[in-house]
């Protein structure tokens, strides 16, 4: 009896430790999106026709062109992978992927778009990292910019098949056309929440005579490949037809962790340059007081464009022996928040005061003439959140003392 009553104790013991586990398990907190990789789809229904991204919950469409879900375990090979009607490719995870037009020449067929509600609204001022790859499908003609993710506020909900004309905030590094058919290109951005969107939008957007378009050529082994998965129809299509997979939204503390694992091309240092109109006669104060040099981001090396600068200051204090000087130096928010990640990225407004004053001092200026300051990024000279606001707030200022 006793070890009957023991047995029985070990048993109901396991099933509550089960329980909390279980309990446990169904707590644990959601992503931001759900089925970023479309292989959840419902099992209920048959994927055998264009247009029903709506089988991979909670994926939907935000007007009445509806993009088109694509996956191995179909018996129609239109919408089978790895070859299907628009081309040919692999899924990067999982089985499935979707699609959707992003230009096309042929009026009876419409841009096509995905819509998902995300998991959670996001946090104002909060950064997040929003990641997805795309492939351009081998029978597309034409490969096309403007491809990307709108995040919205609200649900948009139209009934015709208009194109969306706004612009995207993430979009493939200086929005050039995506044209990488032979296997998929990792796009990935950063955007700071304005706070309570909720939705996302991917497709093709803007007007179609801002587009940049690339016409395309059909690989000579496509027909080949395709015709021995059972695609016979390998006629090139008049449009720009893109598959989808692995879409994430991550919160981030800086830029430098949303890296994408591979680029399209290397990224152009944005430093920027103002040319200030002087007037003839110029006092010496006047001249060093429009002063500034710009930097790279991440960057106190002075950038040679300036070189100039700063030698124009050193021959004007050697003319002017008792004229002194202030220097004060500028990051952008981007910095700071680099900053918080990387020692070597601290302190880096000081450290373009700091380079300049050691320019000035190579060209014979004595040290104590020159002072220097940092204001980080608590006075920035544009206050636009875009390359071009951070890069003029990438600064030192020139004051006379």
């Amino acid at each position: 009896m006793k070890r009957l009553l023991l047995a029985v104790l070990v048993i109901a013991s396991v099933g509550a430790t089960a329980q909390k586990k279980t309990d446990k398990a169904a707590e644990a907190p959601k992503g931001i999106i759900s089925n970023g990789s479309f292989d959840d789809v419902d099992v209920d229904k048959t994927l055998k026709a264009a247009g029903q991204i709506k089988l991979a919950t909670p994926w939907d469409t935000p007007n009445s062109a509806i993009a088109d879900l694509f996956s191995k375990d179909v018996k129609n090979v239109k919408f089978k992978t790895p070859a299907n009607e628009h081309g040919m490719q692999d899924a990067l995870s999982g089985s499935n992927y979707a699609g959707f037009r992003a230009y096309s020449k042929d009026t009876k067929k419409s841009r096509s778009y995905l819509q998902i509600k995300l998991n959670q609204k996001l946090v104002k001022g909060q950064q997040y990292c929003i990641r997805f790859s795309l492939s351009l499908a081998d029978l597309s003609r034409f490969a096309v910019n403007n491809v990307g993710v709108y995040v919205a506020e609200k649900k948009m909900d139209k009934s015709d098949s208009d194109a969306l004309t706004f612009v995207p905030q993430i979009t493939i590094a200086e929005n050039v056309p995506v044209n990488i058919t032979d296997g998929w290109e990792n796009i990935c951005g950063t955007y700071t929440a304005a706070g309570g969107e909720e939705y996302i939008v991917i497709g093709g957007f803007g007007a179609e005579d801002k587009m940049k378009i690339e016409k395309m050529k059909k690989s000579t082994d496509t027909d080949k490949k395709m015709k021995a998965a059972g695609i016979t129809l390998t006629t090139a299509t008049n449009d720009a037809y893109y598959y989808i997979d692995n879409v994430d939204i991550v919160p981030v503390e800086a830029k430098s962790q949303c890296d994408c694992a591979k680029k399209s091309k290397p990224q152009a240092q944005f430093i920027y340059s103002s040319s200030v109109a002087r007037a003839t006669g110029a006092k010496p104060a006047d001249i060093v007081n429009s002063t500034v040099v710009y930097f790279a981001a991440l960057s106190e090396f002075i950038p040679g464009q300036f070189d100039s600068n700063v030698e124009e200051i050193a021959a004007i204090m050697k003319a002017n022996p008792t004229l002194s000087l202030e220097l004060i130096g500028h990051s952008d928010m981007d910095e700071i928040a680099e900053a918080k990640l990387d020692e070597e990225v601290v302190n880096m407004a000081q450290k373009r005061a700091d380079s300049v004053k050691g320019a000035l001092v190579g060209y014979g200026i004595n040290a104590s003439r020159i002072s220097v300051s940092a204001v980080d990024d608590s006075q920035p000279a544009n206050t636009f959140n875009s390359p071009s606001g951070h890069a003029q707030n990438r600064r030192v200022v020139f004051k006379v003392k």
